[in-house]
């Protein structure tokens, strides 16, 4: 479920009776864009004291995330700095980036557990599309990440939504971005892994 359908499914039952116009002017105004140094992503506004529900994958690093309030038209009215993960969700990708709710299905992110299998088999894809990064990286020190430094980042973050306090999954993606010569971005990611981890060497 994305945080978009949540976020529709929040509408009073007589949404089931509106037209999509109508449906859309009644969510719109739920519906909140989050950013962090190393990712973004949409969002819900799920009770009026501002908490947020968004996927897992969109808040796996622990970085504080700028939400985005905007109308039905598209303007922003409002942002919110500095949100960071208050619960996940251990089995549907889902979390809740605003302090607040006390879910019983929700767990902090230090106690996550989840699919041992998949797991690995991000961690290792992470491995493989790194190592071919590092060498697209020569002869291109700037710009964007390059295609293989994007996918080992989208793998890294994959095995942080299955455990979002793993070591090794944090430094898979801090390192993605120091090749990347990103080193502000790899110096944030380094707070939100201290912070979650609760262990301090990530930087080399």
């Amino acid at each position: 479920m994305t945080a978009a359908v949540g976020c529709l499914l929040a509408v009073s039952s007589q949404a089931a009776k509106l037209d999509a116009e109508a449906v859309f002017e009644k969510a719109a105004p739920s519906v909140v864009q989050l950013k962090s140094v190393d990712s973004e992503g949409s969002g819900g506004l799920i009770h009026g004291g501002g908490w947020i529900l968004t996927n897992l994958h969109v808040a796996a690093s622990g970085t504080p995330m700028t939400v985005t309030f905007s109308d039905a038209d598209g303007n922003v009215t409002r942002k919110i700095e500095g949100a960071t993960v208050f619960r996940v969700h251990p089995t549907y990708d889902l979390a809740i980036p605003l302090a607040g709710m006390d879910w019983k299905t929700f767990v902090e992110p230090a106690k996550r557990t989840g699919n041992r299998e998949r797991y690995q088999q991000a961690i290792n894809l992470a491995s493989r599309a790194r190592m071919a990064g590092a060498l697209s990286m020569f002869g291109n020190p700037s710009g964007g990440l390059p295609d293989h430094l994007a996918a080992a980042a989208y793998y890294s973050r994959l095995a942080l939504t299955e455990f979002p306090a793993d070591e090794e999954a944090f430094q898979s993606l801090i390192e993605v971005y120091s090749l990347a010569s990103k080193q502000d971005i790899c110096l944030e990611l380094a707070r939100g892994a201290s912070r979650v981890t609760g262990a301090g060497v990530f930087l080399s």
